[in-house]
């Protein structure tokens, strides 16, 4: 009888430490403690290693935001030197599922790209997106990520992936001298129409591209 308890506590455990509900952990005092403390080290290829071959390392930590009532895991991955590398959040912290805003950084600071898992969820939490997704047409495609990208000091593409990561809808491609490229993505792999403009916002050319002939 002493034995069949035993194990049916540890499968209850089991039971409420295995749902998808991860409030029950990540508000346990000790958990965030040993957030606090671990530091994860990486190789070039994303590879977790021991410390000293590492070229990036990453802490964790208990975020402000939360997500269907449930707080979120703040990500921070550094380079070696200890300069920020990519700043995100995500549901779990055994596998990262990235949610909300991630930011990534060049060595020297600046942005070159942005990420917003559940675009329309979290639009309004993280503003600093909208002026560049006001640039392109709106997707109505649900959970749909906005995926920015910079090359130095200007935009280099805007546009949205499914949740299969797919390019959906309307891209923008910029050039350096100012002209772009919008491509429309109507089937989710391909670009069917596409308008060449200058840096007035002018049309210049507008093509078709038919993948079948390729």
């Amino acid at each position: 009888m002493k034995k069949a308890t035993i194990i049916l506590l540890l499968l209850i455990s089991f039971s409420l430490f295995s749902q998808e509900d991860y409030a029950s952990t990540n508000i346990d005092s000790t958990i965030i403690q040993s957030l606090s403390k671990k530091t994860i080290y990486f190789d070039k290829e994303w590879n977790e290693i021991p410390k000293g071959k590492h070229k990036y390392y990453r802490l964790l930590s208990i975020s402000e935001y939360n997500y269907k009532g449930q707080k979120l895991f703040e990500v921070n991955d550094y380079y070696k030197n200890g300069k920020i590398q990519m700043n995100g959040y995500s549901t779990r912290v055994d596998t990262i599922e990235y949610i909300g805003l991630s930011t990534y950084y060049n060595h020297d600071g600046t942005i070159y790209r942005y990420s917003l898992y559940e675009y329309d969820t979290f639009k309004d939490v993280f503003p600093q997106v909208e002026k560049y997704a006001s640039k392109i047409k709106h997707c109505d495609i649900p959970n749909k990520t906005l995926h920015i990208k910079f090359q130095p000091r200007k935009l280099k593409y805007i546009g949205y992936r499914n949740s299969d990561g797919k390019r959906i809808g309307v891209w923008h491609f910029y050039h350096k001298n100012g002209k772009y490229i919008v491509c429309d993505f109507k089937n989710g792999i391909s670009p069917t129409v596409i308008r060449l403009y200058n840096k007035n916002d002018e049309l210049i050319r507008k093509g078709y591209y038919n993948p079948k002939s390729h």
